[in-house]
């Protein structure tokens, strides 16, 4: 016979277990998120290097242009 204990304390495995996969998913989450924040902020760098060159080419072609004309 299982008595159970009014004041029982502690967590039962599967509380634990289910605490462990509830943390893996957030965390699992977390990281994916972060990965694509860092994937974005890439991606909008070399944009922003490419326009910055462009911008530095047309100044540069209208320099040439206008010493020409």
């Amino acid at each position: 016979m299982n008595i159970v204990n009014a004041k029982q304390q502690g967590f039962s495995i599967v509380e634990l277990m289910i605490a462990l996969v509830i943390s893996i998913g957030t965390i699992g989450g977390l990281f994916s998120i972060y990965l694509k924040t860092r994937t974005t902020q890439e991606l909008t760098e070399a944009n922003s290097r490419i326009q910055e060159s462009g911008r530095f080419a047309m100044e540069y072609l209208k320099r040439d242009i206008r010493m020409i004309g």
